[in-house]
Parts: C-alpha cells; structure tokens; sequence
C-alpha cells in the first residue's frame, strides 16, 4: 500500500497545479488515467490571460493570477509565460449594450472603440460584423500552455510530488479513517483526495460514493486555417455575442465557431460540420481568403450549472475535495485556484482572508 497525505485524481492544469501547491506542506501522489499528463483539455487550450471572458468571479480570479504568470518562481519557469497578444472584441448593430458592458465591467483594462478603430486592430474585419464598434483589452496575454505544463510537472516531481500516468482511478473508498485507493496497478491510503479529473470529475465522485454535482463536458472544435491575409500582427477577435473567435498562432490563424455540443467524458474529435461553421463564420465576419484548414481538434470545457468553478470540500464527505468545472478558463486561474484549494486542504496554511473577494459561497 503506498502512504501519501493527498491522492490528486487527474493529471490536467487543475491537478497539476494543486499537487505543486500541496507539496510545499504535505506528501501528495497524482495519478492520471492516460499515458501523459495533460493530454485532454489543457493541452487543447487556445489559452489567453484576460479579464474579460467568463463570469466576473473568473475574470477576477484570472487578474490575481497575472502575477504568476508573469514572474513565476524559478522552480517553475526561468522567465515569464506571457507574450503580448490583446484581446478584441467586436459586435454588430444593436450589441452595444453587450460592448458597454464589458468595459462597465473591466474600465481599467479596457477600451471602448468606435468601429473605425477596431478595424484598424484587425483590418479585415468586415464593416457589418462591427457595426457597433469594439472593446480593446491591451494588456491580455498569450499563455505558452507548453512551458507552463512543463514547469509545473518537473516543479512537482523537485517539491517529491509522485506522478502516476497510466493509473486511472477505479475504486475509491473510505475504510478506518482513511482513502484506498486503486489506480492503475497500484493501492494507494490517503487522508484526503482531490477530484481534479474535469470532464470525468462526476465519474471519480460516484465511484467514491460522493453524490455528484452535475457537471456538464461541452465539445468546442478549433481549427487552423491557412489564409492569403497576414493576421500575426493582429489581436485576438472575439464576437460579442459569443458566435466565432480568431487568434494569431505561431501555425497559422486558429478560428472557431465557439461551439458547445453536451458529451459524455471522452477523448473528443473535431466534427467535420463544426470546422465547416467555424470557417463559413470567420468568412462572414471578416475579408478574408480562407485556402485550406491546416488541422482542427476538439476538446471538452466542463461548467458547473452556475458556470464558476466548483471548489472546496464535498458537503458530505469533507475528506473529497472539488477542483473542477472551470469551463475553459482552467490555464487562466490554475494560478489562484490552486492556492485557493490548497490553502483549503492543508491545516497549515489558512485559507487566504480574500478568498471572499470572489464571492464563491463557502
């Protein structure tokens, strides 16, 4: 039987982050069901730091991570994990409730544009697409989700983290005191575990016999396209209503039509109908020469039904703890999630008095 104070269940930025966390203050093994760590969503992410996509409670946990970001700690990165990018937001006539919005949300980080100067931001724009002008976040970064999961892997295994792949997390339960575990082809006793699996996170719950919280795993599809326009100077370009985005990509120009198609938790493939909308959108909204679809992938994004992340300890069974649901915006918050989750966890550090300032019900 292998001892460790914390079992994390899942090898994505979620668990990732929090054994790296965890193992300044207790003895933590991660297992992860695939061969690698972050094969699914996390490796799949077009990742942006911003503080404009998602609920207020997100974007705020995404500013209190810039600083990680920014200046991580030498076990984790040797210079910053940013790079300059902007975050565009555009929309058509009457969206302008939806524009003013987002600055009335963000004023420090944002701009208001007339649409003459969004298209100066991203001159193909088509002029019906941003009618009602657009919303500038200058200062939203570009995340090399690359070095990020690299750094946290070889931070954890330097903190004495044991990373398990290959072990999927089959049987849980509780037995005097304690958690066994069975994961791949080993047993494992801990004090507490933490449900970092994402999309598979009500899964690991029924199997430990912990009610599930109804999670839903939605399908969004990317696709790299080769065009005749030079986009790598532009920003990020979000549609206001939620209908398309585009990105800069050292590959080439990754578009999306934003889809959220309900699936069961499972290794998710691109739809050849969802890259065709996400290239007949991007035609629509923009001028440009679209010639061929270089590749295209898909991966899940897990909400909980009020769409923030789901975190802390279960109601019934404290010992299990929540880190999942966090919809898309998991590389952008992992910074702060995880110090949230791991001041939770362990009885040495207090849980941080701003916790509150994200308004997450206890």
């Amino acid at each position: 039987m292998n001892r460790c104070d914390v079992l994390v269940v899942g090898g994505g930025i979620a668990g990732l982050s929090v054994a790296w966390r965890l193992a300044e203050f207790v003895t933590v093994t991660l297992v992860e069901s695939e061969s690698d760590l972050a094969l699914h969503s996390t490796g799949r992410s077009a990742a942006m730091l911003n503080v404009t996509s998602g609920p207020t409670a997100v974007c705020d946990l995404a500013a209190a991570s810039r600083s990680l970001f920014e200046y991580p700690p030498a076990d984790l990165s040797e210079s910053s994990l940013l790079s300059p990018r902007g975050l565009l937001w555009v929309g058509h006539s009457g969206t302008e409730p939806s524009l003013d919005a987002l600055v009335a949300r963000a004023p420090a980080a944002c701009s208001r544009l007339g649409a003459d100067d969004a298209q100066r931001l991203a001159p193909a724009l088509a002029r019906h697409a941003v009618n009602a002008g657009g919303v500038f976040e200058a200062r939203a970064m570009a995340i090399d989700v690359a070095r990020l999961v690299a750094g946290l892997r070889s931070a954890t295994l330097t903190r004495g983290v044991r990373i398990v792949p290959g072990a999927e997390a089959i049987t849980l339960r509780r037995a005097s005191g304690d958690w066994r575990v069975h994961a791949g082809d080993n047993d494992y006793t801990c004090s507490s575990v933490v449900n970092a699996a994402g999309a598979w996170a009500d899964v690991v719950a029924r199997r430990a016999g912990v009610h599930p919280i109804g999670l839903a795993a939605l399908r969004r599809t990317a696709v790299v396209v080769e065009t005749t326009t030079r986009t790598d100077d532009w920003p990020m370009v979000m549609d206001v209503e939620g209908r398309w985005y585009l990105s800069p990509t050292h590959e080439g120009t990754l578009v999306s039509s934003a889809d959220e198609t309900p699936s069961d938790p499972m290794d998710v493939h691109a739809d050849p109908h969802d890259i065709d909308a996400a290239v007949e959108r991007i035609r629509d909204a923009f001028d440009i020469d679209i010639v061929g679809v270089r590749r295209a992938w898909a991966g899940l994004r897990t909400f909980a039904a009020d769409r923030l992340p789901a975190i802390g300890p279960d109601p019934a069974e404290p010992t299990f703890f929540w880190l999942a649901g966090q919809g898309g915006a998991g590389i952008k918050t992992a910074p702060e999630l995880s110090r949230i989750a791991a001041a939770a966890i362990t009885g040495g550090a207090p849980i941080p008095p701003d916790l509150d300032v994200y308004r997450f019900a206890r």
